[in-house]
């Protein structure tokens, strides 16, 4: 159990390969930073796995039963990136957190599996921030308490903790040769929740629902 990292946290370029993460916890609160104009912002609960705030590789990894914690609440990321990121043949399975892949960069995910994740909000496998590509990769059973079963891509995503501005800059999505199996969120976006431009080709899409309306 960590504040952030519950693993592993990395402040420098990392790789990580055929590595196995289970049952690993990140758990924290919320702090008021009147410099941010009173909003509140996370103290830990962040990236039960891994935290890192640089270029990070994850090659034929799995990812299970691991949970972020904030308060009452689920905490962003299982694997909580702040760079350019690249996943392959890969595996996140039975996590919850707020998307158990929380990525504010850019880079790729391929050949990956992603099954039965939760998110308190939005993003039951994946929260993009980023100019992602998303190859070849399986979305199955995973659910957004909000927006997004499978996927909640926001853009770019900036955020000035000086002065409290927070921004979502034009980005490019890319889904690719994908599946989606019955993901399911509670307001829009039964497996996809897509907010800046995107480009979605040759992906199949099977009993995706949502629980209120969309």
């Amino acid at each position: 159990v960590g504040e952030n990292g519950g693993a592993v946290f990395s402040s420098s370029s990392s790789r990580f390969i055929n590595c196995t993460f289970s049952s690993n916890t990140a758990k924290g609160g919320y702090n008021q930073d009147l410099s941010c104009q009173g909003d509140y912002h996370y103290i830990g609960g962040q990236g039960a796995c891994i935290f890192s705030k640089a270029g990070c590789i994850i090659e034929s990894c799995t990812f299970s039963s691991n949970n972020a914690t904030l308060l009452e609440s689920m905490g962003p990321g299982v694997v909580y990136v702040q760079s350019n990121t690249i996943i392959e043949n890969s595996a996140f399975l039975n996590n919850s957190a707020d998307a158990a892949l929380y990525w504010l960069g850019d880079g790729s995910i391929s050949n990956s599996t992603f099954e039965n994740n939760s998110a308190w909000d939005s993003g039951g496998a994946i929260f993009i921030g980023g100019n992602a590509t998303i190859s070849n990769c399986d979305f199955r059973g995973n659910h957004g308490a909000n927006y997004g079963g499978a996927i909640y891509a926001l853009g770019h995503f900036d955020e000035n903790y000086n002065t409290g501005d927070y921004s979502y800059m034009k980005s490019q999505i890319s889904i690719l040769n994908s599946n989606f199996y019955n993901n399911n969120a509670n307001l829009y976006g039964g497996a996809l929740y897509l907010i800046k431009d995107s480009f979605v080709k040759n992906c199949t899409f099977v009993e995706n629902y949502l629980d209120v309306e969309g």
